[in-house]
Formats: C-alpha cells, structure tokens, sequence
C-alpha cells in the first residue's frame, strides 16, 4: 500500500506535535476554503453517464474487532456497507483542508488525522464543513504514524489507536456523550526499548483479547530510511510487552486482524538486491509470547519497480471472508496475486492456494492494496496496475510553477485493473474481467451500491499536457465505468495516491493535492 498526502503531506512521517493534550476548535475553520483549478478547465462538476440500478452485493465479512481504518477494516477489505453516491442530482463540494484517513463511528461521527506544520493530531471533524471542532496531539516529538490509525466503537463513545515512529503507542477515547466530542487520553505506552537498533515503530491494532499488536516498518518512497530488521509484538491489557525479531526482513504495509490472528506480510530490506525472498505470516499471542502460527516465502525479485515504493510486495493483506488472504508478490518479470489460507496447513507449500499472474510482463506493480469481497459464490479481488507511475507532489520543495508539472501525466503509466474470482472450493482462481484503467489511489467498494469509487484522469486530454480529473463509478462484476464527475483540472485536483472514503451519510471524500473533494446524491436520491 502506498498513501500520500496532500501537498506538505502525509508523507507518512513528518513532523511532531507539542505537549499531550486536548482542546477546542470552532465548528468551521475559517481557512477552509473551496480548491481552484490550477488549469482552465470547463464543466467543473459535470455528470457524465447514468443513475446507478445495480444489484447490492452481499455485506461485507465483519472482522473483530470491528474497527474503522484507512483500508475500511481490520481485514483491509477496502470495502463499506455504507451506500455511496448512485449518480442522482450528484452535488460536489471542494474543502482546502488536509485530513486524512477518514474515520467513522457508528453514531455518524467522523475523525481524521491532521498534518500540520507544528506536527500532526486527530481531529473530531464535521462531515459537512469538514472543520475541526476538537482535537488532540501526542506529546512533543512524536510523529504519528496517520495512514495505520485504528478506531473502535466502545458504546457511544470510540477507542482511537495510533503509534508514533519513536516507539510510543496512544490510546486515545473520544468522547461523544459531550458537545463538541472531546478526547482523552487511556494510555501511552513506551515500546522503543524493545525494538532493534534502526527500527521506525510503524502499525497498531488491536486483537479480540484486547491485546495491542504492533510491528515496525517504513514506507520506501516516502523519505524513509530502509530497515534491515523487523520487530513484531503486543502489548497485554496489562501492559506487559512480548516480542519477536525478524532478521533481514522488513514491513512496508499495513497489517490485517481477525480475532486472535495477526497477519504480516514482510520483505528483503530496502536497499538488499542480492535477497529474492519475502514472507507472509500468521501471528498469535501464545503462553510464551508471539507464536507464529505458520509462513510461507513468496518472491520479491531484485529490486523495486519503475514508479514503486515497494521493495517486496505492496499491498496490505486483504483478508477474503474467513478462509483467504491476498497479497501480492513481487517478482521481476510479472507481478502475481498469491491467494493464502488464513489457518494453518499440514505444510508450507499447501498455505498457498492459488497464485495468479497479473497484467503484462515487463510493465507490471501493485503499491496499492486490493479490493476484497465474499459472497456465497465465493471470494474475489480487485487490484490495480502502477508501473511507471509519476512521481509524487515535491510539496517540500515545490514552486507555484510545479503544481501542473509531470507528476500530473498518467499517460506514462501501465493501464491494468483486474478482478480475481476465487472458488468456494478448489483452487481454480481466475481473472473475471480486465481493463485498461490508470488509477494510483485506494478505491473504496459500497456493497450497498455494487459500485468500485475511484479516481481517474482523462488520458486523451493528458495527452495535450490538460490535466483533467474524475471521480469514477464502475460496476463491481464487471469493471465497466457507470459514471463520472469532474472534479477539476491541474495539479490542485490531483490525488497524489490518495485514498478515499465513504461516509454514513452516502457522502464520499476523496483527497486531492488541494485538499478534499466531497461527492452526495442531491434531494430525491433514493
């Protein structure tokens, strides 16, 4: 997985915040206001297409804890029961604020991580203003680590989990029984003794016996430094620490959850070439500390793809309802989608169930983490080719100049969208539809609507140097685009490898270099 952010970004890690505490903010922030184009552009806002009258898909799989994070949910699924925009009277809004992931409670409440430039926090925000009305910040020098922020509904109230790259683990409640929310802080933890010299505390999450799991990691691209080594570990209810260590191994993703289960998924350090060899493992907390319950090597090839944060594989593990997990490997000619059992088999070799090649040898990569369903018929995946992508926004070192530079051209980059079936029984995976898609953001996937959201540019008008941007809608069964929006032009309406987000609402954000667009079906939408 990959994520940026806009403009001074959430280049995952930047920098601190001051003093722990909680305070108030007004309802709207009064710098929030709409994103300009930065490229002439006609017809901002234009529908193209049809209203949405496509067959729900079934809920998705609930993973304990139930949880809400920048991958939708503990098992990554990318995927919300919540239903989207289906296409009527669609209205668009445009906010120059920079938050990031979106977070929901079931109460309807929203909270968002927060760069800013005296360090990053949380915010309460307000769906519709998006404006802060209250915040918290972890103490000085600490760097929230925002992409792998967890959020657990604990009544009306929510458990928001969040670690710092220096080795310190927050667990901080908001409190919904008061007007605005407030936060508190239940725990902070200090883990950095227990880590390998060089090492970035990187993800946290919870398990269903409370436990706090947490691995170290880095984003290559992003400014990271490559680690060598890897710590995973948890944290009791009680706060004892257990421990272990993975040599010449490294995290550069997100991990996934269910109950007791922790998956992982690891590659050769950045900088190693002669090192061809990854792993995907399933942890549990034991009498004796970390059990590993089984791995399982795939192949990471020498080095990292043209446009590639990754060294190893890039996608978070999704998990498929309660049987598979899908990652991808990272193999030098042709990347492939290994499909694993998320319980042990009799032998390393039967934990792999299936391995699917995907896209075109020579012009395939996949930084972003797929799309995952079940259903009665069985489990499939939705994945995304990045070779070549463009480069991220220089925001650091940016000039008014370089928000419509090259980072805008798309058309450099290897089209590729696939969705993989995976049978109820047997191992007979296979590709169900492929497309000829450029998109490097996170796609969010509404059962509700059986619409994939996305976010796209036109190629033939990038091909003349005019960046013009869409949010998309395509069929889930068959990739075939149902509608579109145009959100702008320029850099300003970039994504930057953004995610996006659905909320209880039916409204859906999608981050941009400028900051947020917000799309919602107007009055008479059913």
């Amino acid at each position: 997985m990959r994520l940026n952010f806009v403009a001074s970004g959430l280049v995952l890690n930047i920098a601190t915040a001051n003093a722990l505490q909680s305070h108030q903010n007004s309802a709207r922030d009064s710098n929030i206001t709409s994103i300009t184009s930065s490229q002439a552009v006609n017809g901002s806002g234009q529908f193209i297409g049809y209203i949405t009258c496509l067959k729900p898909l079934e809920p998705k799989t609930q993973y304990l804890p139930d949880a809400s994070m920048m991958h939708q949910d503990g098992g990554n699924t990318g995927s919300t029961d919540y239903a989207g925009p289906i296409g009527k009277n669609i209205t668009m809004s445009t906010f120059s604020t920079r938050i990031a992931p979106f977070l929901f409670d079931p109460s309807g409440g929203v909270t968002a991580g927060e760069p800013g430039t005296s360090g990053y926090s949380l915010k309460a925000v307000d769906p519709e203003t998006l404006g802060a009305i209250s915040s918290w910040s972890p103490p000085t020098n600490q760097t929230l680590n925002l992409a792998y922020i967890q959020q657990i509904a604990a009544g009306n109230d929510s458990i928001i989990l969040v670690t710092s790259t220096q080795g310190r683990v927050f667990v901080v409640q908001r409190n919904n029984s008061v007007s605005p929310p407030t936060f508190t802080t239940s725990k902070d933890i200090d883990v950095s003794h227990v880590l390998q010299p060089g090492e970035q505390l990187l993800n946290g999450m919870y398990d269903t016996l409370s436990n706090i799991w947490f691995t170290t990691g880095v984003i290559l691209g992003l400014a990271g430094t490559p680690e060598n080594t890897t710590t995973v570990g948890y944290i009791t209810p009680s706060d004892q620490i257990s421990t272990i260590h993975l040599q010449n191994q490294a995290v550069e993703n997100g991990i996934a959850v269910s109950n007791t289960t922790v998956y992982v998924v690891t590659g050769p350090p950045g900088g190693d070439t002669m090192n061809s060899t990854g792993n995907m493992y399933a942890f549990q907390a034991g009498g004796a500390g970390v059990k590993t319950v089984w791995s399982a090597p795939y192949d990471a090839g020498s080095k990292k793809q043209p446009g590639g944060f990754a060294r190893g594989s890039g996608t978070t593990p999704t998990l498929l309802g309660n049987a598979y997990i899908a990652v991808t490997d990272h193999a030098d000619t042709q990347t492939s989608l290994l499909i694993y059992h998320q319980t042990a088999q009799e032998c390393e070799d039967a934990q792999l169930l299936c391995k699917v090649p995907i896209f075109a040898p020579g012009a395939s990569a996949v930084d972003v983490g797929s799309i995952g369903h079940a259903s009665e018929h069985g489990y499939s995946a939705v994945l995304f080719n990045d070779y070549n992508a463009p480069p991220i926004y220089p925001s650091a070192n940016a000039t008014a100049s370089d928000i419509n530079g090259a980072f805008n051209n798309m058309t450099i980059m290897a089209a590729g969208g696939v969705r993989v079936e995976i049978p109820l029984v047997g191992s007979d995976c296979k590709i169900a539809w492929e497309k000829d898609i450029r998109m490097k953001s996170v796609p969010i996937l509404s059962t509700k609507t059986g619409l994939l959201y996305g976010y796209e540019q036109d190629i033939e008008d990038a091909e003349n140097g005019e960046w013009v941007w869409y949010v998309t809608a395509r069929n889930w069964e068959t990739g075939d685009l149902v509608w579109k929006v145009q959100t702008g032009a320029g850099g300003s309406f970039n994504d930057d490898f953004q995610g996006n987000a659905i909320g209880k609402d039916g409204r859906l954000y999608q981050g941009v270099v400028g900051g947020i667009v917000a799309l919602k079906d107007g009055d008479g939408a059913t």
